[in-house]
């Protein structure tokens, strides 16, 4: 992380563990079981855009330690954004969600989620999605 002397910095152990979140949140919000439904679909995308939005506040903190503010060493860790800057990204991907259609591909012949909005936007791994 731009550290002109790497012996000079170490991570530390108790950052957020995000990789343990995210595999419990799939679990608990029962993401494993495999459905074509549409509505599982749907709360398998959700789920996914909700993940990406957490892991994009993801950010390496330091602190310095030493004499007098020296930083002989610096202690590095992963932390999650604030709550509250999360549920704002969330509470905005939520007022511009998109409306899905579900579409037979004739290639797979699976169902697929499109988006339905009126000027044919293309549906994002970062838009959450409802169906009406």
């Amino acid at each position: 992380p731009g550290i002109q002397h790497r012996e000079a910095w170490q991570w530390g152990v108790c950052g957020d563990n995000l990789k343990y979140s995210t595999k419990f949140l799939k679990k608990f919000l029962g993401q494993k079981r495999v459905s074509k439904d549409l509505r599982a679909q749907i709360d398998a995308h959700n789920i996914n855009v909700g993940i990406r939005a957490v892991k994009s506040g993801l950010k390496t903190t330091c602190k310095c330690h030493g004499v007098s503010g020296s930083c002989a060493v610096r202690t590095c860790w992963k932390q999650l954004s604030p709550f509250h800057d999360t549920g704002r990204l969330l509470k905005y991907r939520y007022d511009n969600s998109m409306r899905v259609l579900s579409v037979t591909n004739a290639a797979t012949g699976e169902t697929e989620l499109a988006g339905h909005r009126r000027h044919s936007q293309s549906l994002r791994n970062t838009d959450l999605v409802y169906l009406e």
